[in-house]
């Protein structure tokens, strides 16, 4: 048996005490100068990171009740700042924005996604890729034009469904589904996707499972709690196989979209292009040379991706807990579908235009959004200068997270935040005149600012429509004789709000299948 060298011994020794005594010095000095935010004694290292559980946006918000709206943690060696409260977070958002655009360096955004919108810095060629985003999926013009595309996808999906009345269906699959082929024709002018049942082969059901997988992975990794961004001696032995794992990733994403890209090109060769989609504009900016920015294959592949995974999971998040909060509290399901059929009736489906008058449907979606909100921590910025948050002092390169669920939760602001209330937000209640959209602090389902989702046009469209479909065409029920108390409705362990268990529920149709279908 080879016994270990003594010198190698003595070298890791050193390292790690260096390491160590670099790290408590480190924060000795900060707290020392600066007036930080109060916040749990950090241990070596590690620093707070064994706070953090399975729901770490839950473990934050206990924190906060005892150090409060604005504390100091530090990730290994990374001073964290997590705001709590609505006046923090329009501190951060709004009134010092300009101060907290950039984004802290991980492993992730370095080897995945560094050309893309969503997790770069602020730069001259992400903005202008974010308003090629927003303009292609949710300008006012836009949304209306594509309207006609969401109604075909939703009644194809519906055409899906068993109409027996005693067979359950996978809830989410059919929304993933519905929702990626909506935005793969307003992306791709083409449908991506289709519901593959287990065991299906064939090179259409292969995509499928490619995309579904590409898809999670990114979800998955983009949250992940990486020890290496925080303590660099893991980032460089790789102790959990990270930067393998997020390498393989990005070989992945590029492939992908590498083939879809290729395809455009000999179309456009081919003079076959007559209506431009998202690719086919990024293409004509590639060739711009007026820009004074380069917009590169790889910055295509990433804004493209940024499209399909923000647009599909959070949509797909809020309308499936939607349909679990209605099927869980069928007096809300009974109003809802009364409410419909007082305004569209029975004799047609329900259309984007009707939304505007379903006022308890609007509560409904935007209670899903307070009560399971996607993602539960914006993702986190970095300030460009030093600063001060509500009296606190902010180092320059801090990490801040605003806690955006605890703030939706917060007692101090809602009236029985765990139950939920679509009444909160209809007329003459307190919570009447507060939106979605990022101007009431104390609801941020796509943020605010200048960081804001570029896509929250297309993604309230989508959530509206979706559940209003649902509700409208069928009653809901649980398989297996459960009850709606009986419904599971935790979340998944995770930096993002699925459903521990899937929705599985049977649809029974309360319109002729023909409005349904037609």
């Amino acid at each position: 048996m080879m016994l270990p060298n003594v010198a190698d011994i003595g070298d890791w020794s050193v390292a790690v005490i260096a390491v160590v005594v670099g790290i408590l010095l480190t924060r000795v000095l900060v707290s020392k100068l600066r007036n930080l935010p109060p916040g749990p004694r950090a241990l070596p290292i590690i620093g707070n990171l064994h706070l953090l559980g399975t729901h770490p946006h839950e473990d934050l918000a206990k924190l906060a009740k005892t150090y409060g709206p604005v504390m100091s943690l530090w990730f290994g060696q990374k001073l964290t700042v997590v705001a709590t409260s609505p006046a923090a977070a329009e501190e951060i958002l709004k009134t010092q924005g300009l101060n907290f655009t950039s984004r802290p360096k991980t492993t992730f955004g370095e080897l995945v996604v560094s050309e893309a919108v969503v997790f770069p810095n602020e730069t001259p060629r992400r903005r202008h890729m974010k308003k090629i985003l927003h303009t292609q999926l949710s300008s006012a013009k836009q949304l209306q034009l594509s309207e006609c595309v969401r109604a075909e996808e939703i009644t194809h999906m519906l055409r899906m469904f068993p109409q027996d009345g005693t067979t359950a269906v996978p809830v989410r699959t059919y929304l993933e589904v519905v929702v990626t082929n909506i935005l793969s024709r307003m992306v791709l002018k083409k449908r991506l996707l289709a519901v593959a049942q287990k065991g299906e082969k064939g090179q259409e059901f292969e995509i499928v499972r490619k995309f579904k997988s590409i898809v999670d992975e990114i979800a998955e990794c983009s949250l992940h709690i990486n020890p290496g961004d925080f303590i660099p001696v893991f980032n460089w032995i790789d102790i959990q196989g990270f930067r393998k794992r997020v390498r393989n990733l990005k070989k992945q994403m590029d492939a992908f979209m590498a083939d879809i890209v290729s395809e455009h090109r000999e179309l456009r060769k081919s003079g076959a292009v007559h209506d431009k989609d998202m690719v086919d504009v990024f293409l004509d900016q590639m060739e711009d040379k007026s820009l004074r920015f380069d917009v590169t294959e790889q910055s295509i592949y990433s804004a493209l991706w940024d499209a399909f995974v923000a647009g599909t999971l959070t949509t797909t998040d809020s309308t499936e807990w939607a349909m679990a909060e209605c099927i869980h509290n069928p007096e809300v399901m009974t109003k809802v579908q009364a409410e419909l059929d007082a305004v569209v009736g029975k004799s047609r489906r329900v259309e984007e235009a009707d939304i505007p008058n379903l006022k308890y449907l609007q509560a409904v979606v935007k209670e899903t959004f307070r009560l399971h909100i996607s993602p539960p921590m914006l993702i986190p910025r970095e300030n460009e200068n030093a600063c001060k948050i509500l009296g606190y002092d902010i180092p320059k390169g801090t990490t801040i997270i605003v806690n955006a669920a605890a703030i939706a939760r917060d007692p101090s602001i809602w009236e029985d935040p765990l139950t939920f209330k679509p009444e909160r937000f209809l007329e003459g209640s307190p919570s009447a005149n507060t939106d979605v959209q990022g101007n009431n602090f104390e609801l941020l389902p796509f943020g605010s600012g200048r960081r804001q989702c570029a896509g929250i046009g297309l993604g309230l469209s989508m959530t509206h429509i979706l559940t209003a479909t649902l509700l409208q065409s069928y009653d809901w029920s649980l398989p297996n004789d459960l009850q709606p108390t009986d419904l599971d409705m935790s979340e998944a362990p995770g930096m993002l709000p699925h459903r521990a268990q899937s929705l599985s529920a049977i649809p029974k149709a309360r319109m002729s299948i023909s409005s349904i279908v037609k």
